[in-house]
């Protein structure tokens, strides 16, 4: 009886092992994995996607251990840049990865400036891991993850947090329902009225931290025509998609479109966008508009 007791005490004791996570941090700290964490190289998308929020980590993750390891790494956790004279990031998702001995994962990882007023990250860029965010910065970087907002509206709310920046800031032409989510939870962080549906006609104020581009577009065929419209930036990546080989009506057609740019960004010193215009699949006409000296 007492050695029916004892083994099953050890099979309690034993079966949880199999099932331990560990925060990246503790992993490598335990050398049970390696890591390499960079900033995103947007010269190789064909589509532009800003160097500080949004999916713009790079990370690389090898267990060099003999058994599988599992991570679970939360929201919040702060990423160290090597240059002290770039941006702290931030990780806006949770990563949970099972990784067999020797196997190596590579994917990109959702995550947020939390100081805007240092140089945006780049593929140069090194970052080690730091501690996790505290307050009403984790609150919302919580909230962001729950929701899935990757976009510009939730980077300005990040800064809401991390450097005082007013709540107006959290504006958005494209989704005005994200907006006012984000500026609702931060002005319930903040303990200051909410203001629904701000918007550039009503009062708004821009952020410092981005450039605002308004544009409009006129034309008129005589004859049903597929027509593509699109914006493209100085890189010739696409930012903004107007309409796409959609057969068209004769008549007269405006397209009004707002996009945003970073100020801050080092890797588009110089910015302009080209407005780029096809017929039934022939490229008519092209229209650069020069945002930088």
């Amino acid at each position: 009886m007492i050695n029916s007791i004892l083994f099953s005490l050890m099979l309690v004791t034993s079966f949880p092992q199999q099932n331990i996570s560990y925060s990246i941090p503790e992993a490598l700290k335990r050398k049970l994995i390696t890591v390499e964490v960079k900033g995103y190289n947007d010269k190789e998308d064909t589509v532009y996607r800003a160097s500080y929020y949004g999916d713009c980590i790079n990370m690389k993750i090898k267990n060099i251990s003999a058994s599988t390891v599992n991570l679970n790494e939360l929201p919040g956790r702060f990423l160290m840049p090597d240059d002290t004279g770039q941006q702290r990031m931030m990780i806006a998702e949770p990563i949970f990865v099972s990784l067999k001995p020797g196997q190596e994962l590579k994917r990109k990882v959702n995550a947020f400036c939390t100081e805007s007023h240092d140089a945006a990250p780049n593929q140069e860029t090194s970052f080690s891991f730091g501690n996790m965010a505290t307050g009403n910065l984790l609150s919302m970087c919580k909230f962001i993850s729950e929701k899935k907002y990757y976009g510009s509206e939730a980077q300005n709310a990040v800064w809401c947090m991390s450097n005082g920046n007013n709540p107006d800031y959290i504006s958005s032409y494209d989704d005005t329902a994200i907006a006012n989510s984000l500026r609702k939870f931060a002005c319930s962080l903040l303990n200051v009225p909410f203001k629904k549906n701000i918007t550039p006609d009503a009062g708004y104020t821009p952020s410092p931290l981005l450039r605002y581009v308004d544009g409009t577009i006129e034309y008129t065929i005589q004859r049903p025509h597929n027509i593509t419209l699109k914006v493209y930036n100085q890189d010739g990546q696409l930012v903004k998609e107007l309409v796409n080989n959609v057969q068209q009506d004769a008549g007269e057609y405006k397209y009004v479109y707002h996009l945003t740019v970073p100020l801050n960004d080092p890797n588009h010193p110089h910015q302009w966008i080209t407005v780029k215009y096809w017929m039934d699949g022939k490229l008519l006409h092209e229209q650069k508009h020069v945002l930088t000296d």
